[in-house]
């Protein structure tokens, strides 16, 4: 079986790489939605995140991941006890959804913070530079100074660069990108 992670710092452009990779015929999992089906399903999840932070962090009767955002991305030590609760949920969800005869591509935007990089047979990197990352952001929504704490909670996208096996570079032409992620394909493959 082929399990290729797919990394990149928010706002990167993982999603649309995914999305061409699935075009290209391969099975993909992203790791943002594993955590909302686990913010919606998960029941134990939902006790802890109540016994933890409250009931401040629920609206009817249902965890405000943007409420919890505003928490844990002005807290390093907070960050890191929900990242904790998440990952395991996470990445036994995504290895029972693997599929056994394709090539598997997962979107997890912290591969290599989480050590998850070792349970893959390759990395791929989404890399574009940072004013667009922060053009993407605010078009989401999300303020400067919010979009600003999210980048900063991950590792430096040069690092993560460094750290995986190929690279996407995201700063032109969906088309562009789409040649890349055809190289990727072809090689993964062979």
């Amino acid at each position: 079986m082929i399990k290729i992670g797919l990394t990149g710092g928010i706002g990167t452009g993982k999603s649309t790489a995914l999305d061409i990779f699935f075009d290209l015929g391969c099975a993909v999992q992203d790791c943002d939605l594993v955590v909302a089906e686990i913010y919606a399903n998960d029941d134990e999840f939902r006790k802890d995140l109540l016994n933890h932070f409250g009931e401040s962090v629920f609206v009817n009767d249902k965890p405000d991941k943007k409420r919890i955002a505003k928490i844990v991305f002005q807290n390093s030590s907070e960050l890191e006890w929900l990242n904790k609760q998440l990952h395991d949920r996470v990445r036994t969800t995504i290895n029972n959804r693997l599929q056994e005869n394709k090539i598997n591509i997962v979107a997890v935007p912290l591969l290599h913070e989480s050590d998850w990089h070792k349970s893959f047979t390759k990395s791929i990197c989404v890399w574009c530079p940072d004013k667009l990352r922060l053009k993407r952001l605010l078009g989401r929504g999300l303020s400067h100074e919010e979009s600003m704490q999210r980048i900063k909670a991950q590792m430096p996208q040069d690092e993560k660069l460094q750290r995986s096996d190929f690279a996407l570079i995201n700063d032109m032409s969906i088309d562009y990108l789409r040649k890349q992620c055809q190289q990727i394909f072809n090689i993964l493959k062979n």
